[in-house]
């Protein structure tokens, strides 16, 4: 049973279908596949103004106690695993699940790590050059579409509002969108 807590800040709520750091675009930001459908496309833009590497792998992604954990799974295919791209290069990364025994009876969730690997010193100047990592979702669905969603707002010690979601069900929820509306009370 797939369960998960998150706070969700207004950036993450009106974000657009697209990762992006200063050089590299990511689209979609999470797939979803199903049994007749078990392989996916991630595609990488590199809008950098110099070549950069990236590796690529794929985990089973599950969480106790609120945190996450990353299995290596040989099942979760990401190819190819490393991708280096010109200034202005895309490239099309498949993503897939080879079938199993059984049909599925709950959703399995995954993840897709996208690293940048460094090229050339770590400090230019006086500055540290960091790198880039980027953990997108990816669900296989199963039978079940089990959703149990519960929210709470409360403002955090700065003031600010910050709504908490918690799905126990055992399906991926996508928060589309959130409005305030004043209690009746």
């Amino acid at each position: 049973m797939m369960k998960w807590l998150a706070t969700f800040l207004i950036f993450f709520l009106l974000q657009d279908l697209r990762a992006s750091a200063e050089g590299l675009t990511v689209y979609p930001t999470s797939l979803v596949l199903d049994e007749a459908r078990r392989v996916g496309v991630l595609t990488l833009v590199n809008r950098g103004g110099e070549e950069a590497i990236y590796e690529l792998a794929g985990y089973r992604w599950t969480e106790a106690d609120g945190a996450d954990h990353l299995i290596p799974d040989k099942a979760f295919i990401v190819t190819p695993p490393v991708v280096t791209l010109a200034p202005g290069e895309q490239r099309v990364v498949r993503i897939g699940v080879l079938p199993g025994g059984a049909p599925l009876a709950v959703e399995q969730a995954y993840r897709v790590r996208v690293s940048e690997l460094q090229s050339g010193d770590v400090f230019r100047g006086n500055a540290l050059d960091v790198r880039l990592q980027i953990l997108l979702p990816v669900f296989l669905g199963g039978d079940s579409r089990d959703l149990d969603l519960g929210f709470s707002a409360a403002e955090n010690q700065d003031g600010q509002l910050c709504l908490e979601g918690l799905n126990s069900g055992d399906s991926h929820a996508r928060l589309v969108w959130v409005a305030p509306r004043r209690s009746s009370r």
